[in-house]
């Protein structure tokens, strides 16, 4: 999945399992069951940030700065909520 709108729509399916889980955890319910869910997508999403590296190279290497610019665009933002993400899973504060 190197698509960055197909990542950007995983980001929100991975946003709202994460509050679907805290409202488990606020309710004292078993918010286990989504957590192997919730992993493969970040690991999904993961892999999905690694083939747009691969692909932003070969833009830089071919020389095609709009579309490079873009994707750096895209990059980053997904990045930024990539590490979010994991962070919240993780039970770390997010910024």
């Amino acid at each position: 999945m190197s698509n960055p709108n197909q990542l950007f729509l995983l980001a929100d399916h991975i946003k709202l399992s994460l509050l679907e889980r805290q409202r488990a955890i606020s309710l004292n319910l078993e918010p286990n069951s989504q957590d192997g869910h919730i992993s493969r997508s970040l690991e999904s999403f993961r892999s999905g940030l690694e083939s747009i590296a691969v692909e932003r190279e070969s833009l830089e290497d071919a020389g095609d700065t709009a579309a490079l610019t873009t994707l750096k665009q895209s990059e980053q933002s997904l990045q930024a909520q990539y590490d979010d993400l994991t962070a919240q899973f993780h039970g770390f504060p997010t910024t």
